[in-house]
């Protein structure tokens, strides 16, 4: 992670790390000159996902991570793989990043691509709450199977943190639906109000889609009852 302003490159802590000068497109600067959020591996391949600053510009981020089969990159069996995804949250706090798995995000959206997953959103205007789409209960990874019509499906719960981060409660924002709930966002507002939008239907590919837009508004707990 990283941030331009004024014409400079920041790593998160605000160390300058290069002039950009218009029209240069030189640089010494890598990927690794940033300041890191979380640790990777070929078995633990990150994806983003959301990145808010909260009320003292400080910057948190949720991405997903597809566990244990970094190795079917670019193989020909890859559709079989991303049936282990989980949802991560990372937080700076004006010296280093703070990072922790929170939820089980499910399985793949599609075959062949295999980190998408149904994303997640940070409310602005609370940082330790999330709202996530997963076809897995959040905690035990169990499959959500819709009483409704026997089928797996995606369906939002929302979460939040009392500690940072490091452990969270969730609550099922929809259940038992005949649709999948998908790509939840949380636009900024100042009335007290979370404003949640997500989009349900069906969801082939980013090309083969029916999908209705929803809306559900929902008070926000006051400031100074928040942890």
């Amino acid at each position: 992670h990283g941030f331009y302003r004024d014409g400079r490159l920041h790593s998160s802590d605000g160390a300058v790390l290069s002039t950009v000068t218009e029209g240069d497109a030189t640089s010494a600067l890598t990927p690794q000159s940033f300041t890191r959020v979380s640790e990777g591996s070929a078995q633990r391949i990150a994806w983003t996902v959301d990145l808010c600053l909260d009320a003292d510009a400080l910057p948190h981020t949720l991405f997903s991570v597809r566990v244990n089969d970094g190795d079917a990159r670019g193989r020909p069996d890859a559709e079989s793989k991303g049936d282990d995804l989980r949802y991560w949250y990372a937080r700076f706090d004006g010296k280093r990043w703070h990072s922790h798995e929170i939820a089980h995000a499910g399985t793949r959206r599609f075959p062949r691509e295999t980190d998408y997953t149904g994303l997640a959103a940070i409310d602005p205007g609370d940082t330790n709450v999330v709202v996530i789409s997963t076809n897995a209960h959040p905690v035990s990874g169990e499959p959500l199977i819709s009483s409704t019509d026997g089928l797996r499906h995606w369906e939002l719960w929302r979460g939040r943190t009392d500690d940072g981060g490091a452990s969270w409660s969730w609550q099922a924002l929809t259940t038992n639906s005949t649709f999948d709930n998908l790509r939840p966002l949380i636009p900024s507002s100042e009335d007290g109000v979370r404003h949640i939008l997500w989009t349900r239907g069906k969801l082939n590919n980013f090309e083969d889609y029916d999908l209705d837009v929803c809306l559900k508004s929902e008070a926000r707990e006051p400031a100074d009852q928040r942890a």
